[in-house]
């Protein structure tokens, strides 16, 4: 038998009309719904987040426009405590004042941004009267503005 009778008695090759693909079996379904939820709340816990800080980046917005003429001492405080009333309870920041005020915006960054020097400077500068602010005053609160732990977060949005 030559190789080409052998070849003569092969059929065709059927080829298939259309590629079938199918579904995908249940198990992808199941892990593909899971990181899409898991995507959602990361981008949720995120954005409230990210939402509740918005008090403190007007504070910031405010000083930088602020800074085109001297900013007032008292003004950089105003701004201050109403930024700090919004992120602590009312009973704790409301009385606060003096030597205590500075020490609780400390106590909340875990970092001196106030230390006694500039206490003892802003609180002397306050009581004079109307004055403008030191560069040294506006960077701490700045500071304080950028690195303040947000306690009331989850109550956003």
């Amino acid at each position: 038998m030559s190789t080409s009778n052998a070849l003569k008695g092969l059929k065709d090759i059927i080829v298939p009309s259309t590629l079938e693909t199918g579904s995908l079996a249940p198990g992808w379904w199941i892990v593909i719904s899971a990181i899409v939820i898991i995507l959602a709340i990361i981008g949720y816990v995120l954005w409230r987040y990210w939402y509740a800080g918005r008090h403190k980046r007007m504070a910031l917005d405010q000083i930088k426009k602020l800074k085109s003429q001297p900013i007032q001492l008292d003004q950089l405080n105003q701004l201050l405590k109403r930024t700090a009333l919004v992120y602590y309870p009312r009973e704790t920041v409301a009385s606060l004042s003096g030597k205590t005020w500075f020490e609780f915006l400390n106590a909340q960054t875990g970092k001196n941004y106030f230390d006694d020097m500039l206490i003892n400077d802003f609180i002397h500068d306050l009581y004079r009267g109307p004055r403008p602010a030191s560069e040294q005053q506006i960077t701490a609160v700045c500071q304080w503005l950028k690195h303040a732990r947000i306690h009331r977060w989850r109550h956003y949005g």
